[in-house]
Parts: structure tokens; sequence; C-alpha cells
């Protein structure tokens, strides 16, 4: 499903604010703001060129324009090779972007191979490198039930608690929403049933993912 443009915006500031810890009066932030760029889409697909060339205004000097830090630069490169990673490993993000954490981010961005891929060394996390020798490369291939455990976009912190008993069909609902987000949905529907092995093994790692968030959010709140 495409995002509709609210929903675009929305998700470019839960990015910029939640994700990356950018909010409005942050130089990247109102730097992006001024060149238009405004909800996901243009946020991922932003060239270098502008990058290179965002600006912000001098907080002490109306009218005057500085370079953003290059620090700053550099963390939207990084998401844009982030939501790259996620695609190459079998977990693209397509409209969940409120589902992307800071964790979710960092865990990407200090991740060993990717920071080798910034001092010449093997590509980002996930993707495929071309070989210099002549015989053709293989990538790995890993499981549905291998993917689930290496994703990293997972989050038990996004669960509702239930508080009071009173409160348990809002409570459903949102824990039911969550599960949808968090691709685990499957566990909730009493009529699911795997038909393959390779179902069968992703079911049981969400269930196994799902039953420790119930017993957090459940048997140990009140």
């Amino acid at each position: 499903m495409v995002l509709t443009r609210p929903q675009a915006k929305a998700a470019f500031h839960h990015v910029l604010d939640d994700v990356l810890g950018c909010g409005d009066d942050t130089p990247l932030k109102s730097s992006l703001l001024y060149d238009g760029i405004e909800d996901i889409f243009s946020l991922i697909t932003i060239d270098t060129d502008t990058i290179n060339h965002l600006t912000f205004e001098d907080p002490n000097k109306a009218g005057q324009r500085l370079p953003v830090p290059k620090g700053d630069k550099s963390l939207v490169r990084v998401f844009c090779a982030y939501v790259i990673h996620c695609n190459n490993i079998g977990t693209p993000i397509n409209d969940n972007w409120s589902g992307i954490t800071q964790t979710d981010f960092d865990t990407f961005r200090v991740d060993p191979s990717y920071v080798s891929s910034l001092h010449g060394g093997t590509t980002v996390p996930g993707s495929t490198a071309v070989s210099s020798s002549s015989a053709p490369s293989t990538a790995t291939k890993y499981s549905p039930a291998e993917l689930f455990r290496r994703g990293i976009k997972r989050d038990p912190s996004l669960f509702p608690t239930l508080k009071d008993e009173k409160f348990n069909d809002s409570w459903h609902r949102s824990f039911s929403n969550q599960a949808r987000a968090q691709d685990v949905s499957e566990v909730l529907d009493p009529l699911y049933t795997p038909s393959t092995t390779e179902e069968r093994d992703l079911f049981l790692e969400k269930q196994r993912f799902l039953y420790a968030v119930l017993e957090a959010k459940v048997a140990g709140s009140y």
C-alpha cells in the first residue's frame, strides 16, 4: 500500500524526530524543510548534491545561512543505507515507517559490516558484493525463520500494557494493531495454520516472540 501524503509526512517527522533524534529546531530537520523535503518519499530519494548543500539559518544572524554539520549530513546517508539494508535482508519497510525505532537504526549503523563498508571494506550489510574473481558469488540464503530472528524491526516496548481489566477491549485492539505492524499477527489468528515446513518454523519463532511479549504486558502488569 502506498502512503497518502499526510501519512508520508507523518513518517518523515517520525524518522527525523524519533529515529534520528533531530527535531524541528535542529539544523538537519530545518534545512530539509527549507529545501522542500518534508515527506518520507523525498527523504529516501534525496540525492548527494542536495545533501552536500543543505543549509540552516544562523540562530544569531537572521537571514544568514550556514552549512549543516557533516555529522547531520551523514545521518541522512546512513538512514538511506538502512532502508536499502532492510530490503536486502528480506524485511522491507514498505509502509511501516512508524515501526522503525531508534534502536533499529543505531543497531544498523554500528554493525561491523556497515562500518567496514564506510572504510572500503564490505558492502552494506545484506547487499550482494561483486566478486573480484571470475567465479560467481553465491549469496547466503536465509530461511524465513532465520530472517525473523535476524530482523531488527520488532520492538516489544511498542506493545501496550494491560493495566486494568476494564480496558481489555481497547488494549486488545491496540495490541492486535501492533502485532500486525510487527508482522506477528498470525499468532493471534486461531484459524491460521502454516502449510509448509518453512511456514511452521517461522510461525514458531513468531509465537516465541509474541508469547514473551504477552507475558510481560499482561501477566506481570497487575
